[in-house]
């Protein structure tokens, strides 16, 4: 088994994150965190794309996530036909919400190359870009809204200025960032 259990607990040791063990003893994936290397193999129903996927629209976590940012965005927006930019994006749980939400101008990118290898094999187009150098990817005032959920932990002090920096840069005046950032 790649990952070490403690004592028996069905719990990951804290330095491999936060896993749980399935009934069968794998190592499965909770609360968002995620090994790539464990969505490697059969997971049934579409394999590494399909199980991800199935976490990102059915687990209670994400789905209230993504309805807290389509609130927002309804709340600050007018109309549907603007310009969203999901920077951090995952395997493209929340693009794909707001498509079916009626939100078709909606693109996305993410450091990850599993993670772009995913949205890639759901017919998505994403691209690999780091949340440190977005404005070499998108040019000024071209989106309406910025959203980036849980990414901002990964960046420290300074990096975190320069991506606020960046993201009112790409924004259009009275352009939209929404953020959503762990506890």
């Amino acid at each position: 088994h790649p990952f070490p259990a403690d004592s028996g607990t069905g719990r990951i040791t804290p330095k491999t994150g936060f896993h749980r063990l399935d009934r069968s003893g794998r190592a499965d994936f909770w609360g968002g965190i995620w090994n790539p290397g464990l969505l490697s193999g059969d997971r049934g129903r579409g394999g590494r794309a399909g199980f991800a996927g199935r976490v990102e629209q059915e687990h209670w976590w994400y789905r209230s996530l993504h309805h807290l940012v389509l609130d927002c965005i309804r709340t600050n927006t007018v109309g549907n036909d603007i310009s969203i930019i999901d920077a951090g994006c995952g395997t493209v749980g929340l693009m794909l919400f707001l498509r079916q939400e009626g939100y078709t101008r909606v693109k996305g990118f993410d450091l990850s190359p599993h993670a772009v290898e995913i949205c890639h094999k759901r017919g998505l187009h994403v691209e690999q870009c780091d949340l440190r150098n977005m404005t070499a990817r998108y040019p000024r005032s071209s989106a309406d809204v910025i959203v980036s959920n849980d990414t901002l932990c990964c960046l420290n002090g300074q990096e975190r200025t320069s991506f606020m920096r960046q993201c009112f840069e790409i924004l259009r005046p009275g352009g939209l960032l929404i953020l959503n950032l762990p506890a």
